[in-house]
């Protein structure tokens, strides 16, 4: 129980898709210590506010994490501002 696992969902315009993946990783993993890494990739239509009230009690916490890049560079740059 003392290994911590990171989740690093990137997120682009993907709000349903993004918050039943989270919702699921909460429902099936118990018995170790982990975490949400949700990296909105400059999403403009509005969905990373909706995640953000959505799973505002998670945020608060600490099981889900925001980072939000100023613009979309793709998949792989998403990734990497995890390590920042």
């Amino acid at each position: 129980m003392d290994k911590k696992v990171s989740n690093i969902i990137v997120h682009f315009r993907t709000f349903e898709m993004t918050l039943n993946t989270v919702r699921k990783i909460m429902q099936w993993t118990s018995g170790i210590e982990y975490e949400i890494i949700l990296v909105d990739n400059h999403s403009e239509d509005g969905s990373i506010v909706r995640l953000e009230g959505e799973l505002a009690v998670y945020i608060k916490r600490q099981l889900v994490r925001v980072l939000c890049i100023s613009q979309n560079r793709g998949f792989p740059p998403s990734r990497i501002k995890c390590s920042d």
